[in-house]
């Protein structure tokens, strides 16, 4: 086929946009459009680079060359950049056709971990977790379940499930990268909740004041910390005592229903006042950042008597949100996850490897391991 481009993404803003690039001249325009200029091109290579125009720098990518011919520029999402791009491939002797018509000239030649990449990196948040996705089509994943397939007689089934374990771990991991993070910011009314949300989000979100339980309802933000698109939830101030009124119960009840369904919770505390222990309980099996508030407001010595494994910080000053944003990566684990890591970014991928770890013989590991590919 003729080279052709297409915009597979749909219209509008968005974190990225997706362009497939295909046909006999598909590497030859890459080539002249991509800094550094990749040296081989080989099919499940990533490459990471700039799109230029001349001496113009267009946008930060990844390309994946998925298959011969046929490449997948994963760009930020401005209309703006995308079509800069589309133009700049359309200069370069590319067609551009509709989104419909790629996908059908590219239908059926890939495996089927590739087609689900396609689909993955249209709505990925980050180049990050592009990156993750587009490396999984030939080598992560893939790689892994092919080298399976053509050495199931020689490997033992122990071995396998224990790579399948692995990889699901991994991908507890990863889906943080690829879907993103719920947190909540739980803690006792007043204890600076809504100003640590207003800080996080650059302006004023929740409605701050002096007065205990301002917050009834739930307000969310989203913020990039690190490679991860976090939503911070703030909820309403957690008080046993709260339960009297039909509005403050039911605001307890939906911020302790926030907190069972959240990824992760940071637990505020006034640093002047003492914990609250019946609280606490019930974050026991949650994955919980726990952070000392307002602590501007005290004394040295105070400071020092604050317990060592917690965060310390101001959210009126900002002193210290830099380390809470740091410990949240640190928790999520994400930092040790390479493009070729190989993880599951879909449902069936995870149902299929779990499959494949419960087995009980080496036909039904293989059975799997086919469906996977």
């Amino acid at each position: 086929m003729n080279t052709k481009a297409a915009v597979t993404t749909p219209r509008g803003l968005g974190a990225i946009a997706n362009i497939q690039l295909a046909g006999d001249d598909a590497a030859k325009a890459i080539a002249r459009v991509a800094r550094p200029t990749p040296k081989i091109f080989t099919a499940g290579r990533i490459h990471v680079c700039e799109v230029i125009d001349g001496d113009n720098v267009i946008d930060h990518v990844v390309i994946g060359h998925e298959s011969q011919n046929n490449f997948a520029i994963s760009c930020h999402g401005n209309p703006f950049i995308t079509e800069a791009i589309i133009k700049l491939l359309q200069k370069h002797g590319a067609q551009i056709v509709s989104k419909e018509e790629m996908l059908l000239d590219l239908s059926g030649t890939e495996n089927t971990i590739g087609a689900e990449a396609k689909l993955a990196k249209l709505k990925a948040p980050s180049i990050e977790a592009v990156k993750l996705i587009a490396a999984q089509s030939h080598q992560g994943l893939a790689m892994t379940a092919a080298k399976w397939l053509a050495e199931i007689d020689a490997l033992d089934l122990p071995q396998i499930k224990n790579q399948c374990d692995n990889i699901l771990a991994d991908s507890a991991k990863a889906k943080f990268l690829i879907t993103g993070c719920k947190a909540v910011i739980a803690g006792a009314p007043n204890s600076g909740k809504s100003t640590l949300i207003n800080a996080l989000a650059g302006k004023q979100k929740a409605i701050v004041t002096d007065i205990a339980g301002t917050t009834r309802d739930w307000v969310s933000i989203n913020c990039r910390i690190g490679p991860v698109l976090v939503e911070f939830i703030d909820t309403a101030g957690l008080d046993e005592n709260l339960t009297k009124d039909d509005v403050d119960k039911a605001s307890q009840q939906a911020a302790h229903k926030m907190i069972e369904n959240a990824d992760l919770i940071v637990y505020l505390n006034d640093a002047q006042a003492p914990p609250e222990n019946s609280t606490l309980g019930r974050l026991a099996d949650k994955t919980v950042i726990f952070v000392q508030n307002k602590c501007d407001l005290l004394s040295d010595e105070q400071k020092n008597s604050l317990p060592a494994g917690d965060i310390h910080l101001s959210a009126v000053t900002g002193l210290g949100i830099d380390k809470l944003c740091d410990a949240i990566i640190d928790i999520l684990e994400v930092k040790g996850l390479g493009p070729q890591t190989p993880v599951c970014f879909t449902q069936r991928q995870t149902d299929l490897l779990t499959t494949i770890s419960n087995a009980k013989e080496v036909s039904d590991a293989k059975t799997a391991i086919t469906q996977l590919l």
